[in-house]
């Protein structure tokens, strides 16, 4: 929501703008630029990330792997701030005095406690050990130059977003890590051009805002401020940082209406500040010319109102004299929520075990789900959290108990294994990281999960072109997922061989949409008479993400109403 002129103060709630996908627009600096600005490259006081790209297999002659691996760097959380309000902390790791210095260096700060690791398909055993996440940036857009008209951006020469305007923020969206062609355009108007380039990511959150000015005398240049976001903020205060974008403008303070607290201190353009930690509560904030008291002429006056574990910023923008600009923005603070939820969903792939409870910090998450059933994502916030799975309606009867880290983003908990006394494959959640990139037009995304505990190891074929979707695959992996044209198909499932021509051992029909992702869990018993379950060997497909624009202007995909898409058995 916009800020009213001093006088007459504005509720400041969280905006977020969607577009479709978030265009990855302008985010040249994270080709690997330095700070500066809003601080690329080594944003947040140098915090590393490690991207490692999957390898593609192929099917029906077109494919292309979406998926990868990533470790991430663990980051300082803030200290609480004083109960007097007379001091904030900052949550790049350095505690600083409400009304210290705004660093123009390194503006950003990334809250990120937890650590992934272990082996390459994300398992986690009782020791509560995690596997490695597909390597993914989540990416926002703020349109924050007050004389640029509304622009599309291209990625990969495909449309991702038309007609943003001026004030818009655009909801985060996951991006393979690597290199992508980025093209910024006038809306509607692919030839006028205002930037192009190849743009390389790493796992990581941001926000890309589009500052500056395009008019031939702009005192201040069209260029991107890159912001790496808070995915972590505490949980028993808020986080608040200014980002300074309004060209004519020179520093501001901005202090809390009755007290003698100072929030930001010489906040100069191009440049934000660090996050500061606030307790959670209704404030007035006050925007202030700078000066050495704080106390300079109030231009603007907004009320806030802050929740815990949530993290914020407030870009300033527009003109403060739009009468001698080129564009009629005064000046006006749009303010967001920062960072992305973790979604979660649970599978229950464990074919002998009966229906299962889950409980995520020992609230019920999930009741009675059944074998073979997927329910729909909750969100939850990333960090570490607690998980418990117990029999329906028996929370002392434990299959497994252990503390799981989830980043932002969406995540499948896949309960598999056996819980029987001879269990061939013991009872352990595996945790599937869902964030898949967006297919390509007339294309969808396909991943299969080995969860049959008596199967060994597979290769899936296409069976109408003989090639291989999957290769050797083993119980408790997944693969990349896999582009692949859109149709319908029959896919053959056969023990594993180094020429992908075992015997099929069961032949399932699928009808793949466009733009959508999908999971196949090959689940179920190959010998049920002689196992611990009679739940036959199936191949239970589901669907992770689909398209939500009715047209091509779009590659957003976004979570279904309806996650189970029945295949049919054909022999």
């Amino acid at each position: 929501m916009r800020s009213k002129e001093s006088g007459s103060g504005s509720e400041w709630l969280p905006t977020r703008r969607s577009f479709g996908v978030v265009l990855v627009a302008l985010a040249m600096v994270l080709a690997g630029c330095g700070g500066g600005g809003g601080g690329g490259g080594e944003a947040g006081g140098g915090q590393a990330t490690t991207t490692a790209g999957g390898e593609a297999t192929t099917a029906a002659d077109e494919t292309t792997s979406t998926g990868g691996e990533t470790t991430t760097a663990t980051g300082d959380t803030a200290t609480t701030a004083a109960d007097d309000g007379t001091t904030t902390t900052a949550t790049g790791g350095e505690t600083t005095t409400a009304a210290s210095d705004t660093s123009d260096g390194d503006n950003v700060s990334m809250d990120n406690g937890s650590a992934m690791s272990g082996g390459d398909n994300a398992s986690m055993g009782n020791g509560s050990e995690m596997g490695q996440m597909a390597s993914n940036a989540s990416v926002r857009i703020a349109h924050m130059s007050p004389d640029a008209p509304a622009v599309d951006v291209y990625v990969d020469n495909e449309t991702v977003v038309s007609g943003a305007e001026f004030g818009a923020i655009t909801e985060y969206t996951t991006l393979a890590s690597g290199e992508h062609v980025v093209t910024i355009t006038a809306a509607d108007n692919r030839s006028a051009v205002v930037f192009n380039d190849t743009v390389g990511l790493d796992a990581a959150a941001y926000t890309v805002a589009a500052t500056g000015e395009i008019s031939e005398n702009a005192t201040q240049p069209f260029a991107p401020l890159i912001l790496q976001d808070s995915t972590s903020p505490p949980m028993n205060s808020s986080v608040v940082r200014l980002a300074h974008v309004s060209p004519d403008a020179g520093p501001v303070d901005v202090t809390v209406e009755g007290t003698n607290l100072t929030l930001f201190d010489n906040a100069t353009y191009a440049n934000a500040t660090d996050y500061v930690e606030v307790p959670a509560g209704e404030y007035t904030l006050e925007v202030r010319a700078a000066t050495a008291a704080n106390n300079g002429t109030i231009v603007h006056t907004l009320d806030a109102g802050l929740e815990n574990g949530t993290a914020y910023t407030a870009f300033a923008a527009g003109y403060a004299s739009p009468d001698d600009a080129p564009a009629d923005e005064p000046l006006e603070v749009f303010a967001t929520t920062d960072g992305r939820t973790a979604e979660l969903r649970v599978a229950h792939m464990s074919p002998d075990a009966p229906a299962v409870d889950v409980y995520i910090d020992n609230e019920t998450t999930v009741s009675g789900i059944e074998y073979g059933e997927v329910t729909d994502y909750v969100a939850t916030t990333p960090g570490e959290h607690a998980v418990t799975i117990t029999a329906a309606d028996n929370r002392s009867a434990v299959v497994f108990d252990g503390t799981v880290p989830f980043m932002p983003g969406d995540y499948t908990v896949a309960a598999t294994g056996e819980v029987g006394e001879n269990a061939s494959q013991p009872f352990a959640p595996l945790i599937l990281d869902d964030n898949a990139t967006a297919p390509g037009e007339n294309a969808s995304a396909v991943r299969v999960v080995h969860v049959a505990p008596d199967a060994p190891a597979v290769d899936i074929t296409v069976n109408e072109t003989g090639n291989a979707l999957v290769d050797d695959l083993a119980f408790g992996n997944a693969t990349d997922y896999v582009e692949v044209p859109a149709g319908e198909y029959t896919l053959d499932v056969r023990p594993a061989t180094a020429n992908n021509d075992g015997p099929i051992v069961e032949s399932f029909d699928v009808e793949l949409e466009n733009g959508t992702a999908y999971t196949g869990f090959a689940a179920g018993y190959l010998d049920p008479e002689n196992a611990s379950g009679d739940e036959a060997f199936d191949l239970i497909v589901v669907t992770d993400a689909e398209n939500t624009s009715s047209g091509s202007e779009s590659n957003e995909i976004a979570h279904p109403s309806e996650n189970r898409v029945r295949t049919v058995a054909t022999n």
